[in-house]
C-alpha cells in the first residue's frame, strides 16, 4: 500500500505534511554523472522541516529549485519548486549560498538596490530595511552583505550554506542569536542552515544529520543527545555516522540502529519511523517516482528581473572603465593596423643587377652610343626596386642564397645589339634569347615575387614606349581593359579583403564580449542569487544582449570612421544597411559567446573555445581567399556560416553599390539573423544545465 500511495503522488498524510510543514522531502534521489561515472549524492533522503524550526549544497539547489530531483517527492511551503504560480524559487524564499557571491565592483548599497530590484522592492522599503539588518551585526562586512541581501525583502523561508565558514566566533555567535529571534515569534520566519561546525547546530530547534547522501537522523538536539547517550552533539554524530558505514557492511546492524534512535519523542524522524504511514520516511526503498521530470525552458522573461539585471551588467561596465575603454578602441586600432600593413606594394626590395650590355652605336638622330638596358633599369621603380649592381652572375645569385637579394636581373653583352637584330625582324633563337632580360627570383614569398614581376613588365612597357615612340602601339598587347562595372580599374587586395576583415573584427569582439559572461559568474556562485530570486535564463540572456549591443554599436561606428573616413576605403552602397549588418553580426558574435559561456567551466576553457573556433572561421568564410577556390566539398561548410553571407553582403554593398532586395545582401541579412535566434535560444537553454 505504501508503494502504490507513492507512485500515484503524494500520500494524503504528504500533502497534510506539505501545509505544515516548510520544507517536505520523501525518498529524494540525485545524482552527477551518467553511466559508469555517476556519482550518487543524495540517496533516499527524507527531510520535514516545520514552519519556523532551523535545519548540503546539493539538497538546497533541490530546495530552491536549482536542480531537480531524480526521484521521489519534494514540497516546499506547500507545493514543488518550481511550480506554476508558486513563489519558489522567487520571493518566498532567501538564500545566501556558500561563497561570498557578490559583485566585487559594487558599492554595499548597489548591491542591495540590485537584490531590492529583483525582488521588486521599491527603494523607500528596501533602504531602511538594508540599515536596520547591517545595523545588527557586527564583523565581516562581506558576510553581512551576504546575509543582508538574503533577508531584505523578508522571504518566508530563508536557506543559509554554511554561513559561518571562516567568521570569527564573536560574528557567529552573532549571526545565530539573530536566527533565533527570527525563527521566534508569531510571523517566523522558517530558516535552513547547513554546517559543518555540528556544535552551533545545537542552538537550532531541529538538527538533521547526513552523510553519504543520507539522513541519519533528525530530532531535537538535546533529545537526540539524550537518547544516545553522548556528551554532545558532534560525539552524538560521529556515533550514527560509525554505525550508518558498519550497516552497510552487516545487515543486524540496521536493527540496532532503529533501537538506538526509536522513540525520541514524536516529532522526531529517524529509522525508527520506517514503519510508520505519518512520520517521514527514511531509507526506504522501491518507492517510485512521484515528481514527473521536465526540463525547464528559458521561460518568458519579466520586466522586473531583465530590468535589474540590465542596470547591474551596465554598472559593472561603468565600474570598469578601462575594459570599457579598451573595447571601443580595439577595433578602431585592428582596422587602423590592417589599413595601414595590409594590401599595400613592397617597397625598397633589393635586386641584383648583372649588367654586360656593351649597347649599340646609331645614327639616328645623330651619331650615339645607346645602352637599352640603362634605358629599362632606369624605368623601374625606385619604390619598389632597389637596385644593386653585382659583376657576375655567381655573385648575385650568392646573394640571393643568402637573403641579401630578392632576384636577379642579368643582361647579355650583346643585349642592345640583339634588340636592334629582333626590331629589324631577325627572330633566330640566338637573337631571341640574348634580347631577353634574365630574371631570377627568390619564390618563398609570393607577394613579393608579383610585386617584382609587376615592376619589371610595367618597365618593359616605358622602355617600348621611349623607344619606338608611336610605333610603340604596334608592340602592345593586344587586350583593352575597358572601365570596370563595379570596382576600380586597378583594384587592389584591401578592396577585396576590407570588407570581409571589418565583419569579423566586429564578430571577433562580440564573442569576447559575451564568451566569460556566466563563467565567471557561475565560477563565484554569482548568479544564484538571481535564480533563487525567481531570475529566468530569458532575463539573463536578454539583459546581457542590451548591455553589450550598445558596445558593439560603438565599435561599428569606430570601424567606420577609420575605414572610410580616414583611410577612404571605396563605399558605393548604403550606409546604413552596412551599419544595420555589422550590429546584427554582432549580436549573432554575441550570441555564439554566450552560447560558449553555458559550455564551458572555466575561463581558460572559454578562450580555448572561442579563439579556436574563430580562426577555421575566419578561413572558411572567404574573408582573406575566394570562395571559388575552396574545394567543393568544403565549401558547404563555408555556406553555413554566418560570416561567410555577412563578408558576401558587405562586399556587395561597398563594392557594388547594391541594395537589401539583391539576394546576396538579403541572404546575408537573413542567415545572420537566423544564426542569432538559433544561438540565443540554445545559449537560454545551455544555461540552465550549467549546474
Amino acid at each position: 500500500n505504501r508503494k502504490m500511495k507513492h507512485e500515484n503522488g503524494p500520500s494524503t498524510s504528504q500533502k497534510k505534511e506539505t501545509v505544515d510543514a516548510a520544507v517536505v522531502a520523501r525518498c529524494v534521489c540525485r545524482s552527477y554523472g551518467k553511466r559508469s561515472k555517476k556519482v550518487i549524492v543524495l540517496q533516499d533522503l527524507n527531510l520535514t522541516v516545520p514552519k519556523g524550526g532551523c535545519g548540503k549544497t546539493t539538497l538546497l539547489k533541490c530546495i530552491v529549485g536549482r536542480l531537480t530531483v531524480d526521484s521521489g517527492y519534494l514540497a516546499v511551503l506547500g507545493s514543488p519548486p518550481n511550480s506554476p504560480g508558486h513563489g519558489v524559487p522567487g520571493s518566498l524564499v532567501g538564500y545566501m549560498p556558500q561563497e561570498i557571491a557578490l559583485y566585487q565592483e559594487f558599492t554595499v548599497w548597489e548591491t542591495l538596490r540590485f537584490c531590492a530590484r529583483l525582488h521588486n522592492l521599491p527603494t523607500y522599503q528596501a533602504e531602511p530595511r538594508a540599515t536596520f539588518l547591517l545595523t545588527q551585526l557586527s564583523g565581516g562586512q562581506q558576510r553581512r552583505v551576504s546575509f543582508t541581501a538574503a533577508l531584505l525583502h523578508e522571504p518566508a523561508l530563508l536557506i543559509l550554506d554554511e554561513p559561518t565558514v571562516g567568521v570569527d566566533p564573536i560574528l557567529r555567535a552573532r549571526l545565530w542569536q539573530h536566527l533565533v529571534e527570527l525563527s521566534s515569534g508569531p510571523s517566523a520566519t522558517t530558516v535552513l542552515v547547513t554546517t559543518h561546525y555540528i556544535e552551533e547546530a545545537r542552538q537550532a530547534k531541529y538538527v538533521g544529520m547526513m552523510r553519504g547522501g543520507c539522513l541519519l537522523a533528525e530530532a531535537q538536539p538535546e533529545q537526540l543527545i539524550q537518547k544516545l547517550g553522548k556528551a554532545n552533539l558532534e560525539d552524538t554524530f560521529l556515533h550514527l555516522c560509525h554505525t550508518h558505514s558498519t550497516m552497510n557492511d552487516h545487515s543486524e546492524t540496521f536493527q540496532e540502529l532503529q533501537a538506538v534512535t526509536a522513540d525520541v519523542d514524536s516529532n522526531t524522524f529517524t529509522l525508527a519511523s520506517l514503519n510508520s504511514e505519518e512520520a517521514p520516511l527514511l531509507g526506504s526503498h522501491g518507492l517510485a517516482k512521484s515528481m514527473p521530470k521536465r526540463r525547464r525552458s528559458p521561460g518568458t522573461p519579466t520586466w522586473r528581473n531583465f530590468y535589474a539585471l540590465l542596470v547591474k551588467n551596465i554598472l559593472r561596465l561603468v565600474r570598469n572603465y578601462g575594459l570599457l575603454i579598451f573595447q571601443f578602441l580595439l577595433p578602431a586600432l585592428q582596422v587602423i593596423l590592417f589599413c595601414v600593413a595590409i594590401g599595400r606594394n613592397p617597397t625598397d626590395l633589393h635586386m641584383a643587377v648583372v649588367n654586360n650590355d656593351v649597347g649599340v652605336n646609331v645614327t639616328f638622330p645623330h651619331d650615339q652610343l645607346i645602352h637599352f638596358s640603362d634605358i629599362y633599369l632606369n624605368q623601374l621603380s625606385n619604390r619598389t626596386i632597389h637596385q644593386v649592381a653585382v659583376s657576375s652572375i655567381s655573385a648575385a645569385r650568392h646573394k640571393v642564397e643568402r637573403g641579401e637579394c630578392w632576384g636577379v636581373f642579368a643582361f647579355s653583352s650583346e643585349y642592345s645589339q640583339d634588340i636592334i637584330k629582333r626590331l629589324t625582324g631577325d627572330t633566330s633563337p640566338d637573337i631571341i634569347a640574348g634580347s631577353q632580360i634574365g630574371l631570377t627570383l627568390d619564390n618563398s614569398n609570393q607577394q613579393i615575387s608579383i610585386a617584382i614581376e609587376v615592376a619589371a613588365a610595367s618597365a618593359f612597357e616605358k622602355m617600348l614606349n621611349i623607344v619606338l615612340g608611336n610605333y610603340s602601339q604596334v608592340v602592345a598587347s593586344p587586350i583593352r581593359f575597358e572601365k570596370p562595372i563595379y570596382g576600380e580599374l586597378n583594384p587592389t587586395f584591401t578592396d577585396f579583403v576590407a570588407p570581409g576583415i571589418m565583419v569579423s573584427i566586429i564578430f571577433a569582439q562580440a564573442i569576447g564580449l559575451t564568451a566569460l559572461a556566466f563563467v565567471l559568474d557561475q565560477k563565484e556562485g554569482l548568479l544564484d542569487r538571481v535564480w533563487v530570486a525567481g531570475g529566468r535564463a530569458s532575463d539573463v540572456i536578454l539583459a546581457h544582449v542590451a548591455t553589450q549591443l550598445w558596445i558593439v554599436a560603438g565599435q561599428t561606428a569606430s570601424v567606420l570612421f577609420f575605414a572610410l573616413v580616414v583611410f577612404k576605403l571605396p563605399l558605393a552602397g548604403s550606409l546604413g544597411w552596412i551599419i544595420f549588418l555589422m550590429v546584427t553580426l554582432g549580436l549573432s558574435g554575441m550570441s555564439y559567446g554566450l552560447l560558449i559561456s553555458t559550455l564551458v567551466e572555466n575561463e581558460v576553457g572559454a578562450i580555448q573555445m572561442a579563439m579556436g573556433s574563430f580562426f577555421p572561421i575566419l578561413l572558411l568564410s572567404g574573408v582573406l581567399w575566394p570562395l571559388q577556390a575552396i574545394p567543393q566539398w568544403l565549401r558547404y561548410i563555408s555556406y553555413a556560416l554566418p560570416t561567410t553571407w555577412a563578408a558576401a553582403a558587405m562586399r556587395s554593398l561597398m563594392l557594388r553599390g547594391w541594395s537589401i532586395v539583391h539576394e546576396d545582401v538579403w541572404m546575408g541579412f537573413a542567415v545572420v539573423l537566423a544564426w542569432s535566434i538559433v544561438l540565443l535560444l540554445a545559449a537560454a537553454f545551455g544555461i540552465r544545465s550549467v549546474n
